[in-house]
């Protein structure tokens, strides 16, 4: 009951169902419940905030959805071919009575419609800058997944997806629906949900080399390198990349074995229980580089022998440990950045520091996401203050300002690590 009344009965189901117990192993609960808001934090909060950021904006721009998957924008393509991908996924996890996989694979969806659909696709849903179309495009493909979604998850979710489901739809309820089928992708989709995903997990690995060097994400940089036999799928996304990744320049080559070289890591507890003594004359291959992977199936013929998907991984190492580079997860793509930060680097991610202050102080006083401001700011240094004028539209857009004003002394609000401060009013 604890449990019930802190996290709701929802989060406790899919942490039970997506956890050990449904193997009859042991599932062990602290008392203070830090397993279920985890659990909460992967699923149950990221469904719930993509339906209140829905009803958020449609409701602020008095935006009716409808249930269309007709828009010819990449973005909305790519989610819901993603949509088809794991209703499909879901019938042969559920079918295989396979629980935790199907809650891993819910938990990725949700992660890539939060953190690269809506976060890619929100200035459409602002509908700055855009047509009034793409943004109506945006909105229906959102209903749609959120829809579908809510079907798709409602056996192990009831009481949210069905609070979520009936304020989208005006229906009796989500688990009188039919649960949702999925139809066959095109190779258009498959091929586009292969180039975005490796989109995807480049941004991630460009995230992760930041973070090593302490680099925020706001900072921009000069440039970007990917090295990757998918450089002609990718290229396509080029400007999603220069955006996500913030950096100036992306360059791409093939050439792979300039940046980094392959090693074959052999599970040996697996592979010498099978094989026994061959595991020896298996290593000595497999340092050679003496084996071949099957692409359909996935296993590595090597010094005569098969190893199956489970028993090697291919990791990937960076030749030159001075390069601030790395592998993708899926070892797809070399990624590497260029980390040094130039006086007018500096200043443009000073910039990016300003915008966000600016937001938070929004959220700070309440202000509806639509209002509109007047802003009033400050800095002692020319080159930041040149730097605000270089970028005044792109600030005023984002931020909502219809007027922008320097002012000849320092504003109330500080813009920490730089030499702005400011303060904003509603219009």
């Amino acid at each position: 009951t604890e449990f019930f009344n802190k996290y709701g009965s929802d989060a406790l189901r899919w942490l039970m169902l997506s956890s050990p117990a449904l193997r009859a192993e042991i599932l062990r609960l602290s008392k203070e419940g830090t397993e279920v808001a985890t659990t909460a934090r992967k699923a149950q909060i990221p469904y719930y905030n993509a339906y209140h950021f829905f009803t958020l904006y449609a409701n602020a721009d008095e935006i009716k959805a409808s249930y269309d998957t007709t828009s010819d924008e990449v973005m909305d393509k790519y989610i819901l071919a993603k949509l088809e991908e794991l209703k499909e996924q879901t019938k042969t996890c559920l079918d295989g009575y396979d629980i935790a996989t199907f809650t891993t694979k819910v938990e990725r969806f949700l992660d890539i419609l939060n953190n690269w659909y809506i976060r890619q696709c929100r200035e459409r849903f602002w509908g700055t800058s855009v047509a009034k179309e793409s943004q109506i495009k945006a909105f229906n493909t959102l209903y749609v997944i959120l829809c579908d979604i809510s079907k798709i998850i409602a056996p192990l979710m009831p009481f949210v997806t069905d609070f979520v489901y009936k304020n989208l739809t005006g229906e009796t309820s989500v688990h009188l629906c039919q649960y949702p089928s999925a139809r066959k992708l095109t190779d258009e989709e498959k091929h586009l949900i292969d180039a975005m995903d490796s989109v995807i997990a480049i941004c991630s690995t460009t995230k992760t080399l930041r973070e090593e060097a302490s680099i925020r994400n706001r900072q921009p940089l000069q440039c970007l390198t990917i090295a990757s036999q998918k450089v002609e799928e990718i290229k396509e996304y080029e400007a999603i990349l220069k955006a996500e990744c913030n950096v100036h320049n992306v360059k791409f080559t093939t050439e792979i074995d300039k940046y980094a070289k392959k090693l074959l890591y052999i599970y040996t507890p697996i592979v010498g229980k099978r094989l026994g003594r061959a595991l020896a004359q298996i290593q000595v291959a497999g340092k050679a580089g003496e084996y071949t992977i099957k692409a359909a199936t996935g296993e590595c013929e090597i010094a005569g022998y098969t190893l199956l998907p489970n028993e090697y991984e291919i990791k990937v190492q960076m030749i030159d440990s001075k390069i601030t580079g790395k592998s993708t997860a899926d070892n797809s793509a070399i990624v590497i950045l260029d980390t040094e930060i130039s006086p007018e680097l500096k200043i443009e991610g000073d910039i990016r520091d300003f915008i966000r202050a600016i937001q938070e102080e929004r959220k700070n006083r309440d202000f509806d996401v639509s209002d509109r401001i007047e802003l009033l700011y400050h800095s002692n240094e020319k080159e930041t203050v040149d730097g605000i004028n270089k970028f005044k539209e792109e600030i005023a857009t984002t931020v909502l300002a219809t007027e922008m004003k320097q002012s000849d002394s320092e504003e109330k609000i500080i813009v920490e690590g730089t030499s702005i401060s400011f303060d904003i009013k509603r219009k």
